[in-house]
């Protein structure tokens, strides 16, 4: 699992200050869906508590073809979905 860095922000009142997510395949359905674990740090380290959120993230119809073999894009549309923003 690849720990990606994000603009801090607060995402829930008990987590205000995620740094990071970490992202890995939770369920695929060719040609249709794939489905995503993500793990909202609220440090920049990987440890899962205290402060961590998990969330699932499905991508599919549209979404799931336009993702091709880009994993940057699969990141992208986590990010836009949860709304949280890349560091640059």
């Amino acid at each position: 699992m690849n720990n990606i860095s994000i603009c801090p922000q607060s995402y829930t009142s008990t987590t205000p200050n995620i740094q990071s997510m970490s992202i890995e395949m939770y369920a695929l359905e060719l040609n249709k869906s794939a489905t995503f674990k993500v793990v909202l740090h609220s440090s920049a380290q990987l440890s899962f508590f205290p402060g961590s959120i998990i969330q699932y993230v499905q991508i599919e119809g549209d979404e799931y073809n336009q993702w091709g073999n880009d994993d940057t894009y699969v990141i992208q549309k986590i990010c836009e979905k949860l709304g949280v923003t890349l560091t640059t």
